[in-house]
């Protein structure tokens, strides 16, 4: 997995946990866990802008 920011990619990871896609209980951890987010992250990017890539390069 990677992260891409205005165009930059961070380095790819293997990411070795996780929820199966697809569940409910997924997106109820989801749910929870970003649900404080904008209260807790002070950040200047936006949503928008940020893209999450799972493919090789």
């Amino acid at each position: 997995m990677c992260v891409v920011v205005d165009g930059e990619k961070s380095h790819h990871v293997t990411v070795g946990s996780g929820v199966p896609q697809g569940t409910v209980l997924g997106s109820l951890l989801f749910l929870c866990h970003i649900n404080d987010l904008p209260e807790r992250v002070k950040s200047q990017i936006t949503l928008s802008q940020m893209t999450v890539s799972s493919t090789d390069p």
